[in-house]
């Protein structure tokens, strides 16, 4: 199944249609209280992000601190 919200997906594992990847911040709460269980523990997924913004010479610099921001958010997050 596809869907575009981790939330749903979450939700939809819950009720026994299946398997999810999920981020840990989505999952916690599940995994805390036994509605879901962890499966394949000892294997690490790639992951990829991108952020997509206009092409220019000069970037903004709040663009810059976003960036900055996100990319140190996901390293803590992710490694």
């Amino acid at each position: 199944m596809a869907v575009n919200s981790f939330t749903l997906l979450r939700e939809l594992a819950i009720a026994g249609l299946g398997i999810a990847r999920l981020p840990q911040f989505v999952a916690a709460p599940a995994l805390a209280d036994g509605s879901l269980r962890a499966i394949l523990r000892g294997y690490a997924l790639a992951q990829s992000f991108h952020a997509l913004y206009p092409s220019s010479r000069h970037l903004s610099p709040r663009v810059r601190t976003f960036l900055d921001v996100l990319d140190a958010e996901f390293a803590r997050v992710f490694t």
